[in-house]
């Protein structure tokens, strides 16, 4: 995780214009762009505060008042190479997903586990050399991005392994 200085376009409504602007827009830009990614910044988690007004006007087509804001925000952005401490979400034949800080999710694929074996009958992947090891739902793990795509406003990854904590 990151903190980022962004910039953002905002609406916002004629009924909030008053003493209490500043708060207007920063309660706005919570609404509009926490939770949201972007292929640049990745996922904004938290706006942490508002920077500046660096422009403001009035839509010509609907008299909209329109403000282009500067902000500090926390964000998270996966990198190839980067390593995430989170749980394992779900185990499949097909590999583990991580869904790191419940933002994108990782698949490690079966041929990243040739240490293990999937067992069905508790869906679990077991060490060969050690059956008391062994990977399941809600096991902690450290894991190192090795792909990465960005599509419709999200991110999927594949990776690797790197430790059970």
């Amino acid at each position: 995780m990151g903190i980022e200085i962004l910039k953002q376009r905002l609406v916002i409504d004629n009924c909030y214009l008053g003493k209490n602007l500043q708060a207007s827009i920063f309660n706005r830009l919570k609404e509009v762009a926490e939770n949201e990614c972007s292929k640049e910044y990745g996922y904004i988690m938290k706006i942490i505060r508002l920077i500046k007004i660096v422009d403001n006007y009035i839509s010509n087509v609907n008299s909209e008042l329109i403000f282009i804001v500067e902000f500090e925000a926390e964000t998270i952005k996966p990198e190839i190479n980067s390593i995430y401490e989170d749980e394992i979400f779900l185990v499949l034949r097909g590999g583990i997903f991580f869904h790191i800080s419940n933002k994108f999710k990782v698949l490690i694929p079966p041929n990243s586990l040739s240490d293990y074996i999937f067992n069905t009958d508790n869906k679990s992947y077991v060490n060969k050399n050690d059956s008391s090891i062994f990977l399941l739902k809600g096991i902690k793990c450290k894991i190192k991005i090795t792909g990465i795509r960005y599509m419709n406003k999200k991110f999927d990854c594949f990776g690797e392994l790197v430790e059970i904590v």
